[in-house]
């Protein structure tokens, strides 16, 4: 979109008409859909930050080989370079876990999937499968004879998991900052053998 005062960011309507032509799909419908989606309660601070400061932000394009694997930024820097730190796990993060989990995400519904409980444990298990990204899955996990702390120690200890859990095969930190009790992790995930193994990069905070 342009930051002046014209008409240079909308699309022309006969472009519309035809990508909807081509595509078999109604623009106008889809925008009807999209009424009810809430706002954000929260507005970025750099949202619309050429009206506030009257500046704009330049982007240069330029070719670069690439890795198979970014290094991640580090949790804090050295006392000597500027005070500052990445929060990989955030306040905003946990808001939308407590969203996901009490559905009110205004995402798609939850399918379950799975439902097994024994006399002290009981698990269950959803996916759905977003318009836009990859399906999403959710678990619960309950149990009734275990403090908090024991649970923390349980799924916390990755060298212990690789023990108990057949499904995974490496776990590796990559990052840690005992401060913020933050963490990076790498799991490789085994499956079938007509899948590949999945790996993950989780970012995790107690």
């Amino acid at each position: 979109m342009s930051p002046q005062d014209v008409n240079t960011g909308i699309v022309k309507p006969e472009l519309v008409k035809k990508r909807d032509e081509k595509y078999k799909i109604s623009s106008d419908n889809m925008k009807n859909s999209r009424a009810n989606i809430e706002t954000p309660k929260e507005m970025n601070p750099y949202a619309d930050y050429w009206i506030k400061t009257g500046k704009g932000f330049a982007v240069d394009i330029e070719k670069t080989p690439m890795e198979l694997r970014a290094p991640f930024p580090s949790l804090h820097l050295e006392k000597e370079k500027l005070a500052v730190v990445v929060v990989i796990v955030a306040k905003d993060d946990l808001e939308y876990l407590c969203r996901l989990v009490e559905e009110k995400d205004c995402g798609p519904s939850w399918i379950q999937m799975m439902d097994r409980s024994t006399p002290s444990l009981s698990y269950q298990a959803w996916r759905r499968d977003p318009e836009n990204g990859p399906p999403q899955y959710r678990s619960r996990t309950v149990s009734e004879d275990a403090t908090p702390d024991m649970v923390r120690d349980l799924f916390w200890d990755d060298d212990f998991r690789l023990k108990w859990d057949d499904m995974l095969i490496h776990a590796e930190t990559l990052e840690e900052c005992p401060n913020m009790g933050t963490m990076v992790v790498r799991w490789v995930h085994k499956f079938p053998f007509f899948c590949s193994d999945r790996e993950y990069i989780i970012g995790r905070r107690i």
